[in-house]
């Protein structure tokens, strides 16, 4: 999945939410567990990424799947807003590893 892919995924979760879903949708909670799946693609594409980078990405993951473990939706796909972000450049070709 391309970078745009993953945050137009996330633009949909935010739609959803300021619409005033109250309850995580089930298609939320597939939406951020693509997106969770999207970026270790992307990871395992670009090994080189400087360790402290992967390290942090990796946690933020983890922080993620927990969320969405327990239910919570909504911070499953932030932490994700934030792997995306950093992300980005390397699913584009932008970043020097």
């Amino acid at each position: 999945m391309r970078a745009a892919g993953i945050v137009a995924v996330g633009l949909c979760f935010v739609a959803g939410m300021a619409a005033g879903k109250s309850t995580p949708d089930p298609a939320d909670a597939e939406a951020c567990r693509n997106r969770l799946a999207a970026s270790l693609e992307i990871m395992e594409k670009q090994p080189l990424l400087k360790e402290e980078v992967a390290t942090g990405l990796m946690w933020t993951r983890l922080d993620a799947e927990g969320a969405l473990d327990t239910g919570d939706v909504q911070t499953c796909h932030r932490k994700m807003d934030v792997v995306d972000a950093i992300l980005a450049p390397v699913a584009n070709g932008e970043s020097d590893g």
